[in-house]
């Protein structure tokens, strides 16, 4: 279809009386290392596609010449990374081995700064920080999902003479579950594990503790990140 088009926009170009062919050559991309200034509008699809320098960018039609919701694509001299830019930062970039970043890619990684000692949701009382949150979809205890799809979880805590566990749970129900195991004497043991689950946009992850049998100071402890973590990301 595009030879057809191209084809007829040259008939029209070169079937006007008032044009010599030097002037109709001008109206229509011809030749290898022809330009064509302006934007190129695809208007059965609303879509205009237009430049800046060393940028392609893509928008709606109905949009003007800036705009923040614009797809910018480029390529830097520096690096050579190929970018997509939106926004006002980068969104994904690609440099010249391969390596794909995705800098806004929702991921956590979060600990408690104080202990909680009962068996119930390890949520409330805040007592978790944070060493990064990329979103700000992680708080006290709780990661909300941004959006549909699946994610990567895991969990590590120490526990002093008893048989703890922790579930990870989805709205309230338990999706990846540490069966009871390790030491009841006055000794530290340090556990973790790891699992995927697949979300819905808002579906609430958050951690459950049980004791089992046992009483302890310390059942899930995580010692400010440094004995353990929850922590999770967005998969695709």
């Amino acid at each position: 279809i595009g030879d057809y088009l191209m084809g007829k926009s040259k008939d029209l170009a070169t079937g006007a009386a008032y044009q010599d062919q030097t002037e109709s050559d001008t109206r229509y991309v011809n030749t290898a290392g022809d330009t064509m200034t302006g934007a190129l509008n695809i208007n059965a699809e609303n879509t205009k596609i237009s430049h800046s320098t060393n940028h392609l960018i893509l928008h709606d039609t109905s949009e003007t010449d800036t705009g923040s919701n614009w797809w910018y694509m480029y390529r830097t001299a520096g690096d050579g990374k190929l970018r997509f830019y939106r926004g006002g930062s980068d969104r994904l970039t690609l440099d010249g081995s391969g390596r794909v970043t995705t800098p806004n890619q929702p991921s956590f990684y979060a600990y408690t700064t104080s202990d909680y000692t009962a068996t119930g949701n390890l949520t409330g009382g805040n007592k978790w920080g944070e060493r990064w949150d990329t979103g700000n979809n992680f708080s006290d205890g709780i990661f909300t999902a941004p959006v549909a799809g699946k994610y990567y979880f895991e969990v590590m805590w120490d526990a002093n003479s008893i048989r703890s566990t922790i579930d990870i749970q989805v709205n309230g129900t338990g999706v990846v579950r540490y069966e009871p195991t390790g030491r009841t004497d006055d000794t530290w043991e340090t556990h973790f594990y790891s699992g995927l689950v697949n979300l819905a946009a808002n579906d609430a992850v958050r951690l459950y503790g049980n004791m089992h049998s046992q009483s302890s100071s310390y059942p899930f402890h995580m010692g400010s990140g440094l004995w353990g973590h929850f922590a999770g990301f967005l998969i695709g």
